[in-house]
């Protein structure tokens, strides 16, 4: 069974992060979904937790009717060996990424690497800063997300980890 690897912040999980998983599924039997900088949240940049996150993907994953999957967390190490090793240390057979720094990172660990292509008009850093009551941003997430996101307790709870 071939698992592929797919390492994001997923703030928030995003089409094009669905579109990602859809491909890792038609070339791996599974997807290894790794959240990165889980130890992260309340900033600008990583607004929500690690298990935030992951429900996020879970609910949208599960909307789409994609089940082969499984979710691990992945922190943000000291340096790039540490970072390395516990990506190491998680089982899959490639690892699919369209970031150039990760992709060197896993590609000189000898990992092979799946080049993924960003689609240029959508990414969590446009989401963040379209977050509005006009609800623009809705169409770039999958419904089960937009539908997260709006609620006031998903709020209330990243309002409670911030205090």
């Amino acid at each position: 069974m071939r698992t592929g690897l797919f390492i994001g912040r997923f703030q928030p999980f995003h089409l094009g992060h669905l579109e990602d998983v859809r491909r890792i599924l038609q070339e791996c039997d599974r997807a290894l979904i790794a959240i990165g900088s889980a130890q992260i949240a309340g900033t600008k940049e990583n607004p929500w937790s690690a298990a935030q996150r992951e429900l996020l993907i879970r609910a949208a994953l599960l909307e789409s009717g994609v089940i082969a999957y499984d979710i691990v967390l992945l922190e943000d190490m000291p340096d790039n060996d540490t970072w390395l090793s516990q990506v190491q240390g998680l089982d899959f057979d490639s690892a699919y990424t369209g970031n150039d720094y990760v992709a060197g990172l896993l590609q000189g660990a000898g990992i092979t690497v799946v080049r993924l292509e960003l689609l240029p008009h959508i990414s969590g850093t446009i989401i963040r800063e379209m977050r509005s009551p006009d609800g623009k941003w809705r169409t770039l997430v999958p419904s089960a997300v937009a539908s997260l996101l709006a609620t006031k307790e998903f709020f209330l709870r990243l309002q409670h980890q911030k205090a």
